[in-house]
């Protein structure tokens, strides 16, 4: 009989010791799968900053472009109306000029 008693005892024992290993190798795991996790993370938040980052200098670059794009037009069609209308703008000028060194009394 004591030697059932010592090897139901010696049995626990034996089990005590492999539920310890499996709760430790749980532990590891447990602790591995959440490392994992949280490089997981950080790397998807690096991905999404750098991402987000092209996007938005994409964005500017476009919108830069448009402006410039605006811009030149607007010059160009500046420099068209001042073309068509050069003529015109010098018999105006002229005219002021003439009008303002004429005394008074000459003007008709």
């Amino acid at each position: 009989m004591k030697e059932i008693v010592d090897s139901l005892l010696a049995a626990e024992k034996d089990a005590q010791a492999i539920i310890g290993q499996a709760q430790k190798k749980a532990q590891e795991i447990r602790a591995g799968a959440e490392t994992e996790y949280s490089e997981g993370v950080t790397r998807a938040r690096e991905e999404a900053r750098i991402m987000l980052q092209q996007k938005i200098e994409a964005a500017r670059k476009e919108a830069a472009d448009r402006y410039q794009a605006a811009l030149d037009a607007e010059n160009s069609g500046n420099r068209d109306f001042w073309e068509n209308k050069k003529d015109q703008v010098g018999e105006i000028t002229d005219q002021i000029a003439s009008f303002i060194i004429t005394p008074e009394f000459e003007r008709e």
